[in-house]
């Protein structure tokens, strides 16, 4: 009857054990999924801001001043993801 006791017992830590990686698993998957999309947000920024300057400097005297506003304006906002 202890033999069984032990066995049962057993069993039951290694469900939750299981339950507990596989949790754990699921979060740093979550995670991981959060910080890539972030990276991949970050990069749009940054390429939307590389052409926006692009057309800036085409048409006006005061380009570099919009540029400077612009790529401000991004750093902003890639802060604020």
């Amino acid at each position: 009857m202890l033999q069984f006791k032990i066995v049962d017992i057993s069993r039951k830590n290694h469900s939750k054990l299981e339950e507990k990686i596989e949790s754990e698993l699921i979060s740093g998957s979550i995670t991981n999924c959060i910080k890539n999309i972030d990276d991949n947000i970050d990069r749009l920024i940054d390429k939307i801001t590389e052409m926006q300057n692009e057309v800036n400097s085409l048409g006006s005297t005061l380009s570099v001043l919009e540029n400077a506003i612009n790529s401000i304006a991004a750093a902003i906002e890639k802060l604020t993801n």
